[in-house]
């Protein structure tokens, strides 16, 4: 038997979890998050007038995009520049452990798009010094407090 496919996420019911109710072309997915999240085209919208109090502005950028080299983020600053036509200033924190794979990822969206972009950096002395040990702290007080919990 073929898969059943979704018409609008293209999840198929051979993922576990993701069912098709009679005869519908949309998945569990997809209807749980129209119950989740509401009507798109009144969230669109709503975000659209944001965007237009941000352009009204006339400012060098209309927006801030965070970006990580990741899917996601790329795919937002995707989304702001070319869908919604806003001027983006992209910006990285780079906290030490960001892979050249990332930093490739970032360099190519930004020039693909046009968008300009800040890597934020702390001194390494500070890092170490100042977060690392409320980093650590902070790990292990939680691993702790699960572990007693548990």
């Amino acid at each position: 038997m073929d898969a059943k496919e979704c018409s609008r996420c293209l999840l198929n019911d051979r993922i576990p979890g993701v069912t098709f109710l009679g005869d519908s072309q949309v998945c569990s997915v997809c209807i749980n998050y129209d119950q989740t999240w509401g009507n798109w085209s009144e969230k669109r919208k709503e975000l659209d007038q944001i965007f237009d109090i941000a352009r009204k502005k006339k400012r060098s950028f209309d927006v801030l995009v965070p970006l990580s080299g990741g899917k996601d983020s790329s795919y937002v600053l995707y989304l702001c520049r070319r869908v919604f036509n806003l001027k983006c200033l992209a910006v990285t924190f780079d906290n030490g452990f960001l892979s050249d794979h990332a930093k490739q990822n970032i360099s190519n969206a930004c020039d693909r798009l046009g968008v300009d972009h800040v890597y934020f950096r702390l001194d390494r002395g500070f890092l170490y010094t100042r977060l690392w040990p409320f980093l650590i702290h902070g790990c292990w007080a939680n691993l702790l407090k699960l572990l007693y919990l548990a």
